[in-house]
């Protein structure tokens, strides 16, 4: 969709939810308003994001929440887990996860991977997050 037809919908969107009287000032306003309603971001849970299937994630860009519950020093504090109350994933961290205090809540955008893990004879699932953005 064209930036030019984006621009025109929301015109017309901010038209008809202040009317046709109302000065171009309080228009502007109302387009700020939809931009930023639509700019709104829609965390998933963990729990969600686990029954579905691996291969369905691959790649997938989603907002998660949770409390970070631990590091991995293994890899110099690129890696943390969070939680939330229907599950954990492990997050590998673009930046430095050493700045992520344990026990506060992390919000951020990332992208998901999924892994199959031979086990001896047994194969395990498990998706990750890589971290795109912290919010």
């Amino acid at each position: 969709m064209s930036q030019q037809l984006v621009s025109q919908m929301l015109r017309r969107l901010a038209h008809k939810i202040l009317g046709p009287r109302a000065g171009a000032g309080y228009r502007f306003m109302g387009l700020g308003l939809v931009l930023l309603m639509g700019g709104c971001t829609q965390t998933v849970t963990i729990g969600s994001l686990k029954q579905q299937p691996g291969q369905d994630l691959n790649g997938r860009s989603v907002y998660i929440e949770g409390k970070a519950v631990d590091r991995v020093p293994l890899l110099d504090g690129r890696v943390y887990r969070i939680e939330d109350k229907t599950g954990w994933i492990w997050v590998l961290s673009q930046g430095n996860a050493d700045d992520i205090t344990l026990g506060k809540t992390v919000k951020l955008k990332a992208s998901l991977r999924y892994q199959p893990i031979q086990l001896g004879p047994q194969e395990t699932n498990e998706i990750y997050a890589i971290e795109e953005q912290r919010l």
